[in-house]
């Protein structure tokens, strides 16, 4: 039911007279209309109720799976017919979607033996997919055209272009295929694997990019281009040669610059990348111009990537102390109408920075006079605890800063014995969960959190105590990649330093 459901909210989105017409067309049956109207009514909650109230009983099993599949089939041809130019963001997309029509047509002539008119079409939307670097089309159309005019209507000049026309896209789709499959292998180790080292793999895998690079930078295919640079940064991510990221940012940018006609997504990626390259070579101001960059982009309200930028936003400005503004850049987040309809999981993560703020206010590090922003809700602990079920149930570190920032927030309310609790908590959290060395950081301020209540918050001798600890901890900088930052989501030098000053208040 889900199905249909989607498929018709997609045909009304660009045709709301749609249900009107078909309730009025006397060729689509009764049963098929009912059934059709309920979905839009959101009558149905499952196949047992639409079936009730069709048939009155649940015995028509078989004639209501048969009913679905029309109204299945008669729902497509409909989404076929659109027109759907409104939502068009490139001109690549149109021509794709216009390419693809196109194209079964002409398989639909072909098939019935209009081969003349046929072949004409296919030669026509073969300009187009060759412009905008639709590989796979292309070589459908060139297949059927090289057979053509070598057997059918034999042209030899024009079986030979088509034929070497067939061999340059072959190695393009071979390459672009290679380089896709790297980009999911690559793709998936650094956005979900807690650890990942430049190993023999990988250094494989640079080796026989390296070997490649000179043919793909031969070839001017959109999408080649995007899995390759796509696939070097992740390598110099695992490698962490914050330069190179840079520079293969850097390149990209101005490849997909050049690219007119196309999606902006490539050039929104590597502008992003290039931000992050930036944060880790700590130069903060040149980050934030870039994704103020990106937001130049208009990217959906609320979707993960505004998410995503912002994050990224709030870091830099939290690096840079200016905590004024990362507060305006939660309260943009936070007080957005779509906030409460994200991502579960990314909504818990700027919890988590709201709580950051309130510490940061407690501190009186925010200067409310000059906020242009209306003000967040009004922090609770308990809440707060509570809209982070997930975050706190992981067992791979996301859950140490929900535990971190409740210790703090125990300081703040002078609950000293619930605070050393916590803390013999994080100890055994530690030692059974963050054993590898990818959690270094995460153990190394776990352990300086642990002399707070050991030195009884006396500020002095917790700074003497934790001076080689604070030192190891500058020594390892955060990694600012979207798996690592959903793990350290506040700074731990940060966070450090709001304790000790939290401490030092309290004196």
């Amino acid at each position: 039911m889900d199905n249909l459901n989607s498929l018709l909210n997609i045909i009304l989105t660009y045709d709301n007279q749609m249900v009107r017409r078909w309730i009025n067309d006397s060729s689509i049956g009764d049963k098929t209309k009912t059934l059709l109207k309920g979905i839009q009514d959101n009558r149905y909650q499952s196949n047992e109720e639409a079936m009730l109230h069709i048939y009155n009983n649940l015995e028509n099993g078989a004639n209501f799976r048969k009913l679905k599949s029309r109204l299945k089939e008669k729902l497509v041809d409909e989404l076929l017919t659109l027109n759907l130019e409104k939502r068009y963001t490139s001109r690549a997309q149109k021509s794709l979607h216009k390419s693809i029509k196109n194209w079964v047509s002409a398989k639909i002539l072909l098939d019935i033996g209009y081969r003349k008119i046929a072949v004409e079409l296919m030669e026509a939307i073969l300009i187009q997919t060759l412009k905008f670097d639709q590989t796979e089309l292309s070589l459908m159309l060139v297949k059927e055209l090289k057979l053509n005019f070598g057997v059918y209507r034999y042209n030899k000049l024009k079986h030979n272009k088509y034929l070497k026309l067939y061999q340059t896209l072959k190695k393009t789709y071979d390459l672009k295929e290679l380089f896709e499959e790297l980009f999911a292998s690559l793709g998936y180790k650094v956005s979900v694997e807690k650890s990942i080292t430049y190993n023999v793999e990988i250094q494989n895998t640079e080796r026989k990019v390296n070997e490649l690079s000179p043919e793909v930078n031969r070839i001017d295919s959109y999408y080649l281009r995007l899995y390759y640079y796509n696939v070097k940064f992740f390598i110099n991510m695992i490698k962490k040669d914050f330069n190179e990221q840079l520079n293969i940012s850097n390149n990209a940018i101005v490849y997909f610059e050049k690219k007119i006609g196309y999606r902006k997504t490539a050039l929104f990626s590597f502008y992003q990348k290039k931000g992050i390259g930036l944060i880790s070579l700590g130069m903060l101001d040149k980050a934030i111009q870039i994704f103020n960059k990106c937001l130049s982009f208009k990217p959906t309200t609320g979707g993960v990537s505004w998410q995503s930028v912002h994050n990224h936003l709030f870091v830099c400005h939290t690096l840079k102390r200016d905590f004024n503004t990362c507060h305006k850049v939660l309260c943009t987040v936070m007080n957005n109408p779509k906030f409460d309809k994200i991502n579960r999981v990314f909504r818990q993560h700027w919890y988590i920075k709201e709580a950051f703020i309130y510490i940061l206010n407690k501190n009186n590090k925010i200067n409310h006079e000059l906020l242009d922003v209306a003000p967040i809700r009004k922090f609770r602990i308990n809440r707060f605890l509570n809209e982070i079920p997930l975050l706190s149930k992981d067992r791979k570190g996301h859950s140490t800063t929900i535990h971190i920032i409740h210790m703090i927030f125990l300081i703040i309310e002078k609950q000293y014995d619930s605070a050393l609790n916590k803390i013999l908590s994080l100890k055994q959290y530690s030692f059974r969960h963050l054993k590898t060395s990818e959690y270094d950081r995460v153990k190394t301020f776990i352990k300086m959190l642990v002399k707070v209540p050991e030195n009884n918050y006396q500020l002095t001798i917790i700074k003497k105590k934790t001076k080689y600890l604070h030192q190891k901890l500058l020594t390892t900088p955060m990694d600012f990649s979207e798996q690592s930052m959903s793990i350290e989501i506040i700074p731990y030098e940060q966070l450090w330093d709001e304790i000790l000053e939290l401490l030092n208040n309290k004196k």
